[in-house]
């Protein structure tokens, strides 16, 4: 009998796909199962189908190109802006395209300023 478990990394790994980013497929399910080997007894367990099939989807995710939205949501999780600043960031501009765009190029002091400046 198969259980139905959850196939994201995160769930199965407690990591980000983003983290995964240059695994291949066999590397991922050795480490799905490693962490399968760690669980308690009650608790269950993929079969080997189940852990190359979750291998295989968290390669495509890990691996699928990021949205310009995307890429500025890490980009200002990497300048470590605090969440009322990233609020602030990714409120609901009415020139959002060309907002990510900028966001995509500008340095972290100019975005801190544009904060500030905003803010007051």
């Amino acid at each position: 009998m198969t259980t139905t478990i959850s196939n994201t990394s995160n769930d199965i790994l407690g990591v980000s796909p983003s983290e995964l980013a240059g695994y291949t497929i066999d590397e991922i399910a050795g480490l799905i199962q490693k962490a399968q080997a760690g669980l308690a007894l009650s608790e269950p367990r993929m079969t080997e189908k189940e852990i190359f099939e979750a291998a295989k989807k968290i390669f495509a995710d890990a691996n699928a190109p990021m949205s310009e939205f995307e890429k500025a949501y890490a980009r200002m999780n990497e300048f470590e802006f605090n969440e009322e600043d990233q609020d602030f960031i990714f409120s609901d501009w009415s020139n959002m395209n060309e907002h990510i765009q900028w966001l995509l190029t500008a340095t972290r002091d100019e975005i801190a300023k544009w904060i500030k400046d905003g803010q007051d």
